[in-house]
């Protein structure tokens, strides 16, 4: 392994995706799976929080559901934006600053949801939300992929989809032990907490993807210390 990864540093020729496809999984890889499989899940959790909060609300406003309906589809209006934006963003900066900046923004935007005052504040958040999920999820699958032997990167990309389902459970359950308790406020708190909270892990734990190194040529040693 070490000098195969030499041979990187030294500008030989050098086939990752060989490499990776003659080793097992190693923690690393499993680190950047679950990673990707919680991002899947807190999205999904700000993706139908508003579901669950929507009947307290409406009594706390005193507004009828009919006020609400637009705001339930926003975050899916603002997912197809921020899916269509998340390519350019990604051609300027990179997979991962994209993956990280949205999730960061729209953790930012959760947490704003718990002091919204009215239809139309609510309405706002829910969008800049929808934008910001959308921007982020595109790459996770992506990294998956990469990092993974090619025996075993299509199951992984579907079992790190199930993470929609754990994060829609996770919500119901959260859900019905805080709203009762602390109002539908805290819900949001929550669901902005941790998207912030796996956005900075992921800054600092994961790599960018090894085809977008490779293509940026100058990325030598930052492939060989993935690698190793």
């Amino acid at each position: 392994m070490s000098e195969h990864i030499s041979n990187l540093e030294s500008a030989q020729a050098f086939n990752v995706e060989e490499f990776i496809n003659a080793r097992g999984l190693s923690v690393y890889q499993w680190m950047i799976f679950l990673a990707c499989f919680l991002l899947i899940a807190v999205d999904t959790y700000d993706i139908v929080a508003i579901g669950f909060a929507a009947p307290v609300i409406r009594e706390d406003w005193g507004i009828n559901a009919s006020a609400l309906g637009p705001v339930m589809s926003l975050s899916l209006v603002g997912m197809a934006i921020g899916a269509l934006l998340g390519g350019p963003l990604t051609d300027q900066t990179s997979p991962k600053t994209v993956m990280v900046g949205a999730t960061f923004f729209f953790g930012i935007c959760v947490l704003a949801t718990a002091a919204a005052s009215s239809v139309m504040q609510l309405a706002i958040l829910r969008l800049l939300t929808g934008i910001g999920i959308g921007a982020a999820i595109p790459n996770a699958p992506m990294l998956v992929y990469e990092f993974s032997p090619s025996k075993r990167s299509s199951f992984l990309v579907n079992l790190m989809g199930s993470g929609g389902a754990f994060g829609s459970v996770l919500c119901g359950l959260i859900a019905a032990f805080v709203i009762p308790r602390f109002g539908w406020q805290s819900l949001f708190i929550v669901g902005g907490a941790l998207p912030i909270a796996l956005a900075l892990a992921c800054l600092f734990l994961l790599p960018e993807p090894i085809r977008y190194m490779v293509q940026k040529g100058d990325q030598r040693d930052r492939i060989a210390s993935v690698l190793r």
